[in-house]
Formats: structure tokens, sequence, C-alpha cells
């Protein structure tokens, strides 16, 4: 239900997406008072449409927190859930942080999935690195050759990067301050529901060596791990890789939330799943309002090909910059963008939680026995109210969900401008009866209306109902003149394309065109008469789909018709 819910989401805020672009848009047009005043009744009735679109959302997002709660009854995990907007991250079992290192002297030896990250060790350590799961996408050169000449300079020149502007310095300390909230997000709603028995494990940094050389180095936001509740420790494997995205609010063409993964996080999310050695990667998109899930699977075939790309240029022993973009880039994109359409999955949305109360803990020098990762052991039901979920109260959400549903269905649903009727009648039209409606928005297309009057034909074929002649509006001209295929069916059609794609062709390539027209591709006859066959079999099939031609079925040309045919067309006796 929650996972139906969120699809409901995804709806309205594309819906709400397009209306907020076209009132931005209306407001331009509104340059003085007397425009204000032609157009005040569009802005009045977007901003009143806006209005329900965000009374709908919330009301949405509240019914997934009730079914959230109850769905964590079942689970045996109520104390790890927070039915509201706030989270103590202090009292959450399932919630494991590192407790960080003093660290004096030489690092190197040290466990590096155990210091925290954004510490001064953290900083040291990334610096040996020739990339980074963050840094991989231009490293590659996705973000195009400049980028992948800057981080090359970077790793072997020492040269400095390019200061970020202040709007990116800005997006990245707001994703930077609203991890802790994306993570208390995880721990206090999403994992109590889809993972009841994971728990999120804050990760350090993972390092891959090549040539006994630091190569790459990536530091997963964290990783679910199955929950031991007798000693409130985490499994050593990990089940899933955590990734959290928290894009800057508030821009005009895009919704607050991804629900889908950009394609330029792939190779960071493949990396972290290939350093853990996790099969699947939760990937959170948080905003303040509400955050989404997504599920991504390790493609083991594209993460080597990455790799392999990412050694030939940062990998050699005489390493060159490269002076143009690698030929197998374009390939690699193409299947980065295909991964997203079929290795990542959209699970839910749910309600954000802001926390209240961060763990705190003081460092551990490296001779301390608690070096490592912090568990929070106290009893969360003598600390935690509970919110008591009985089954009135899902009964009343049960209600609720069904109120919600009719709402978004209202306001999802396009309204029909017009109606469309069909209607059968004799030659003089002066008799008609109707056979058939529906209702008409503004977007119709011409293929839409090509199989809605074949439906239509069909239906009054096989009911006995014969129609040699189908008339209808100017607007669907293009009905009469060109097939379901887009082939043109009359001669004047023809001609038009013709012209048309000859006004684009150079004279070299007409010359080349005319020389190449009619030239017979067969080496004998017999192939000839079979290509023959194939095409009128192929035009005979495309006639029968069409509408404008009869219903009936032509006898199929015979080999000798066919072999006359050609034998007038080659004048072959």
């Amino acid at each position: 239900m929650i996972c139906n819910l969120s699809q409901r989401l995804r709806k309205l805020r594309t819906v709400k997406q397009s209306k907020v672009i076209a009132l931005e848009k209306l407001k331009v047009t509104c340059i003085n008072d007397a425009m204000k005043a032609k157009y005040s009744y569009a802005l009045s009735a977007i901003k009143t449409f806006i209005f329900k679109l965000d009374l709908c959302i919330s009301r949405l997002l509240r019914v997934i927190d009730s079914i959230g709660h109850a769905t964590s009854v079942c689970n045996g995990v109520q104390t790890f859930y927070n039915k509201g907007d706030a989270c103590d991250l202090s009292i959450q079992q399932n919630y494991v942080c590192l407790t960080g290192l003093k660290v004096e002297g030489d690092i190197q030896n040290l466990n590096t999935s155990l210091i925290k990250q954004r510490s001064d060790e953290w900083h040291s350590i990334r610096k040996t690195a020739k990339v980074t799961g963050s840094t991989a996408h231009q490293a590659l050169g996705l973000s195009g050759l400049k980028k992948l000449q800057e981080h090359f300079e970077y790793v072997f020149h020492q040269k400095d990067r390019p200061d970020f502007s202040e709007d990116a310095q800005k997006r990245m300390k707001y994703g930077t301050d609203n991890e802790i909230n994306a993570i208390g997000t995880l721990v206090s709603k999403i994992l109590p529901i889809f993972y009841p028995n994971f728990s999120f494990v804050e990760e350090g940094c993972e390092v891959v060596c090549d040539k006994d050389e630091t190569f790459l180095i990536v530091s997963p936001d964290g990783s679910a791990r199955y929950f031991n509740s007798e000693n409130y420790k985490p499994s050593d494997a990990v089940a899933l890789a955590i990734e959290i995205k928290c894009p800057y609010p508030n821009k005009l063409y895009t919704t607050p939330v991804y629900y889908k993964m950009p394609w330029y996080y792939v190779i960071q999310v493949l990396s972290e799943m290939y350093v853990l050695n996790a099969s699947s990667l939760l990937f959170l998109c948080y905003s303040t309002d509400s955050t989404t899930v997504c599920v991504a699977n390790f493609d083991e075939e594209l993460w080597n090909e990455i790799l392999a790309k990412l050694k030939t240029i940062y990998g050699t022993e005489k390493p060159v910059m490269p002076k143009k973009l690698p030929d197998e880039l374009k390939t690699i994109k193409e299947k980065i963008k295909t991964y997203c359409d079929n290795k990542v999955q959209f699970l839910a949305e749910i309600p954000s939680c802001q926390v209240n109360r961060e763990c705190k803990h003081e460092h551990s020098s490296v001779e301390s026995e608690k070096i490592g990762r912090n568990c929070h052991t106290k009893c969360l039901d003598s600390v935690k109210p509970q919110t008591k979920h009985d089954v009135t109260t899902l009964q009343m959400t049960t209600i609720e969900i069904n109120s919600c549903l009719d709402q978004a269905y209202s306001l999802e649903r396009h309204l029909a401008s017009e109606v469309l009727i069909f209607l059968i009648s004799d030659l003089d039209r002066i008799h008609s009866t109707r056979v058939g409606f529906s209702m008409k928005g503004y977007s119709l297309t011409s293929s839409v209306m090509r199989k809605m009057i074949d439906d239509t034909l069909q239906r009054c074929y096989l009911n006995g109902l014969y129609t040699p002649v189908v008339s209808f509006d100017g607007q669907w001209s293009q009905l009469a003149v060109r097939s379901s295929n887009g082939h043109p069916l009359t001669i004047l059609q023809l001609q038009k394309d013709v012209f048309r794609e000859s006004k684009k062709m150079s004279k070299s390539e007409i010359v080349r065109s005319i020389k190449n027209t009619n030239i017979v591709k067969a080496k004998s006859l017999n192939e000839l008469i079979e290509q023959t066959l194939v095409e009128q079999k192929f035009r005979k099939n495309e006639e029968h789909h069409n509408f404008l031609f009869s219903h009936s079925f032509t006898e199929q040309p015979t080999r000798l018709k066919v072999i006359q045919n050609i034998s007038k067309r080659f004048e072959i006796s």
C-alpha cells in the first residue's frame, strides 16, 4: 500500500511541477496591470489548483506515516519507528555510529572503514587516491574533457582545482547539513517498514589498490546490516549499501526529490557496492517534506568496464593527459543510462524526519578498546513515548486512504475539452446513429485517433456493418494521406515528402540518390521473386491495419503473377 500511495505522490508532484512552470510563465507574461487583469482568472485558477495539490500531498504523507507505524508494529519494531517529524538519534537502537579516532603519527596502518568522514585523517587519506567515488564520473570524462583534464592535473601535477562557485558551495553545504536528517528518516521510518531486521551502520572509507598504490578511495554514506537484538550489535556482512542525496530546494523545473536515480550518480553507487561487497544499494533523496527511496542492483560487468577504463587513464606507469575524450565513452554513457532504466527501481516516498538530538561521543585513541562503532543500547520503551495503534485507528486510516486516493485521482486526471462521437450513416448522411464516443483532451494525437477509428471499424465489421467511406474533421487530415507507419498514401503527399527531403540534400547527394534508384539488389531471378513476395506480404499486412482500406481480403498473388510482373518490369521474356 505504501508503494502504491508513493506512486500517487509521484504523479501529483509531476502535475504540480507542470502547474508551477505554467504559473511562472504566466507571471512573466503579465508585465503590467492591464495584463494582470486580463489573466487574473487564469492566475487564480492555477494558484488554487496548486493549493489543492499541496493539501492532497500532505494528506498522503500523513497516511503513509500512519501505515508505516502500523507496519512497524506488525514487524515487531515499533520502538524504532518515530511517528511524526522528529527523531532522537541518541536512543535509536538501529543506528550504529562511528566513535571517531584520535590519531597521532602514521595513519597508513589504520582500518580506514573506522575513520570518521570529514575528519582530518579522512581528508589526509583521500589525498593519496587518484580517483574517489565522488570524482570518478568527472575523472572518466563524463562531465566533459575540461573536467577530465582538471582532475588529471590535480592528481599528477598537484594543480589546485578551480574554486566552487558561491551557488555550488551553498548547495554542498545544504547537502552536508541535512545528511543527518536523512539518516534519521532512514533509521526511524524506512528501515522499520521495509527492513526491520537491519541496522544503519556509519561507514568510513574503503581503499582499492592497484600495483601496490592507492588507486581508488570510496566513502559510502553507510550500510545496512543484520541487527542482533541480543547483543545490540550489527553483523559484519553488509546487506545493503546506503547513498544519500539532499538536492537544494525550490528548483523550478524539477521535483523536490528524485524519483529516478540521475545517471551521473551511477559510477558512485557502483563503486560503493563494489567496495562493500553489497549486491544492492538504497539510494535516498531527502527533502524537508519527504524522502524517496530507490533500490539499485550491482552490475559487475558495467563496473569492471568502468574500472578498467579508469586504470588505462590513471593507472599506467607514465600517464599522459588525454587530449580528447576516450572513444569508448559514448558506449559507457549509454550503458549507464540503460542501467538507470533496468537496474534501479523506485520503492517509496516517506515523510521526512528532523533530527532534534544527535549522539555525542568522545573520540577514541588508537590504543583504546572502544575503537570502532558505537551501538545505542538504551531501552527505547522507557525513554520514547509510543503511539498506540489499535484496530479502530487502522480502520480510520483505511477510510482516509480511500478519501486520499479519490482526491488524488480527481487532481491527476486531465479534464476533457471536447466529446468525440462516432456516427454511422447512409451515403446521403441524412440518417445516422451513434456507435461510439469518448472524452477528448487537448493532446489527442493522430496515432491514437487512428487506433480509435480502426477499432470502431473492426467492431462494426464484426457485427455485419460494412463501412466503405470514413469522413472526419480537417484536424485529422494526416489520417487520409499517411498510413499507420507514416508512409504516404497519395501521390501529392509523396511529392511533398520527396521535396522536403530533397531541400535538405546537397547536389552531390541528390545525384547519388538518383544513381542508386531502381538498382536491383538480387543475385538471381529466384532471389528477386522471393524478395518481391515478402514485400507484397508486408504491404498487404500494412493495408489490413489501415482503416482507409476495405476489410475484405484479397487473394495472395501467385508465383506466376509475380514472375509476369517482374518480367514485364525488367523485360525478361
